[in-house]
């Protein structure tokens, strides 16, 4: 993994949101701009404010659902999504978390790229 902070590359996807009114995540990985190449592990990281004991984890792209990554997934603040050479490349992915439970309840991580390398 690198970071393109200093590399002119600017995402179009917001900064990392919470559904409005609902604590729910704050993300602390992947960063905005975050560069992964195929293979690579992405570290998925944030805080937890929901009740829920599982969470669904899913890769967004201009808010389309691309993957689901996992459902079901342990709340624990933390999981490690591991891409390969079958993902489309695109420097406009979010990871975005998902109460099973209300849908409604939600939240994306800043905008990264999973590029070939």
């Amino acid at each position: 993994m690198i970071s393109c902070r200093n590399n002119n590359f600017t995402p179009s996807e917001p900064e990392s949101q919470i559904n409005p009114g609902v604590d729910f995540q704050i993300f602390e990985q992947p960063e905005k701009a975050d560069i992964y190449y195929f293979g690579d592990i992405v570290p998925i990281k944030y805080k937890s404010f929901s009740n829920s004991k599982t969470i669904d984890i899913h890769v967004v792209k201009k808010g389309t659902l691309m993957y689901v990554i996992g459902t079901g997934i342990q709340n624990t603040g933390s999981y490690s999504w591991h891409t390969n050479e079958n993902i489309i490349p695109s420097v406009h992915y979010q990871i975005k978390l998902i109460d099973p439970k209300d849908e409604r309840i939600y939240a994306l991580s800043e905008s990264f790229a999973v590029i070939p390398p």
